[in-house]
């Protein structure tokens, strides 16, 4: 297999050698560059620069190449970003082909996705839909490092299944709104349970009693699981029945409100420290039976007010988050958490907003519920950090206009939360309190840098900015 070799770079001007200089100091330059975008360096943008980078020389070479393949995604939809969109076929061809070069660079991959891979109506370009899918799949088998490996709306087919097994190192295992190939088989899906996985989301939008998907829980092994995201009912039901205690430690459980089967769920999950459920009908409180010694390190949850009554007293927890539903909202109005929860450090709220009256914008709505929820008692606990968002679709539209945004702070939440050092509205800004300057500073939130700043650049989204952020933003990336 090939190796990367190299020796400090040698610098010159014309034919005279000039002095060296550590490789420190280079290393702490491609430092900055893989990190110019704050989530993603492996944006296609920044492995660009990075592969101009590993043609100087080979010290840049062996720097950088590890860095271009440490992720990679396989995207089905090639209309969805066309500039970003980037052509593995020839490098994993070369992996099958057993070329050492492209053997070498499968080995620095830790994690892998692949997206939008789902047959289409026009059955016409299937054919070519699989026979890329099976490539990028085989091809995996040699990445035997992968750390992450995640799917989204797209078919768990043999190959893939087969892939799985070899990568020794997988821990995370991600499944969104997928589908299990016909030709599958419980041979097959037995080969999963060599898995050792520390995290794993199996989610769908749409629930059938009978999906396929649920197969795969027969051949999990939950020993070493300590991250789960489910839609599933019958992947509660495997967890109950395996014996003794679960080592999880974060579990996310959507639209599924057996009150039953959660109860005997959070009787064996003594390390569980983060919970988030929410369900749109009524929870059946009454058959919710849990011991109060249950949930003994329980720190956060995220869960519909007639959960939350029943799980927060008595027990750790630092951060809660309000999830309406039909029986709930807008009860949260009615509790004075400074009494029930003084020790509440953060809080996240998801307000329900309506729609209003002909002519009433919704940021005077939004503005509207968030004096409502502050101003509904006389105290507050001493929040160090509120999060508010809620459920309409306008998070672009005001979480850019930060000069509306600021003044929420500065004149709704400052004076009720004196102790506030940070407060995020919807998906997109968080504002920091600077102590040294003695003000609030806005940042965009890393998982949506990307976005942001692509749909700012075309002109797709307009914004209002408050002391020069976005505009020195703008101005780095010319």
């Amino acid at each position: 297999m090939a190796v990367l070799h190299w020796s400090s770079p040698v610098r010159k001007s014309g034919t005279r050698t000039l002095s060296q200089i550590p490789n420190e100091i280079y290393l702490e330059i491609f430092q900055h560059v893989r990190s110019t975008n704050p989530t993603s360096w492996t944006h296609p943008s920044v492995k660009r620069d990075l592969s101009s980078l590993a043609l100087v020389c080979r010290f840049f070479g062996s720097v950088t190449l590890p860095w271009i393949f440490e992720a990679l995604e396989f995207d089905g939809d090639t209309k969805r970003n066309s500039s970003a969109y980037q052509n593995y076929a020839s490098f994993c061809r070369s992996i099958l082909k057993r070329e050492s070069t492209a053997r070498t660079m499968a080995q620095h991959v830790k994690k892998c996705a692949f997206a939008s891979w789902g047959l289409k109506e026009d059955m016409s370009h299937n054919w070519c839909i699989q026979e890329f899918l099976s490539l990028y799949s085989r091809s995996m088998r040699e990445m035997t490092n992968i750390q992450e490996l995640s799917l989204v709306s797209t078919p768990i087919t043999k190959d893939a299944i087969k892939a799985m097994p070899t990568l020794q190192r997988l821990e995370t295992l991600v499944l969104r709104d997928c589908v299990l190939a016909d030709d599958v088989t419980d041979k097959h899906l037995q080969k999963l349970s060599s898995l050792r996985l520390k995290s794993l989301t199996v989610t769908s939008k749409t629930r059938d009693e009978e999906d396929p998907v649920d197969r795969l829980w027969d051949h999990i092994d939950f020993s070493a699981l300590m991250n789960l995201s489910t839609t599933s009912l019958p992947s509660l039901q495997k967890l109950v029945e395996r014996q003794g205690n679960l080592l999880l430690e974060k579990l996310d459980v959507i639209e599924i409100d057996d009150a039953v089967l959660l109860s005997q769920i959070f009787s064996k999950t003594p390390a569980l420290r983060s919970l988030r459920t929410r369900f749109q009908t009524p929870f059946a409180s009454s058959s919710f039976k849990l011991d109060s010694k249950a949930l003994p390190r329980l720190q956060r949850v995220e869960a519909p007010l007639s959960l939350l009554q029943i799980i927060v007293p008595k027990r750790p927890v630092s951060s809660i988050v309000f999830w309406p539903s039909p029986n709930d909202s807008p009860f949260y109005l009615k509790i004075p958490l400074w009494k029930y929860f003084p020790d509440l450090r953060t809080l996240e709220v998801r307000i329900d907003i309506k729609v209003g009256p002909k002519g009433i914008p919704v940021e005077l709505l939004t503005q509207k519920a968030i004096s409502e929820l502050l101003w509904a008692w006389p105290k507050q606990p001493q929040l160090q950090t509120l999060i508010l968002g809620h459920d309409v679709n306008i998070y672009l539209r005001y979480s850019l206009d930060l000069v509306m945004l600021h003044k929420w702070i500065s004149e709704i939440i400052w004076p009720k939360i004196p102790t506030l050092r940070k407060c995020q509205f919807g998906k997109f800004v968080e504002w920091s309190f600077c102590e040294a300057a003695s003000k609030w500073k806005p940042t965009i939130l890393p998982h949506t840098y990307t976005i942001i700043l692509d749909s700012l650049k075309s002109g797709r989204i307009g914004y209002s900015d408050y002391d020069g952020y976005i505009e020195g933003l703008l101005s780095q990336t010319d």
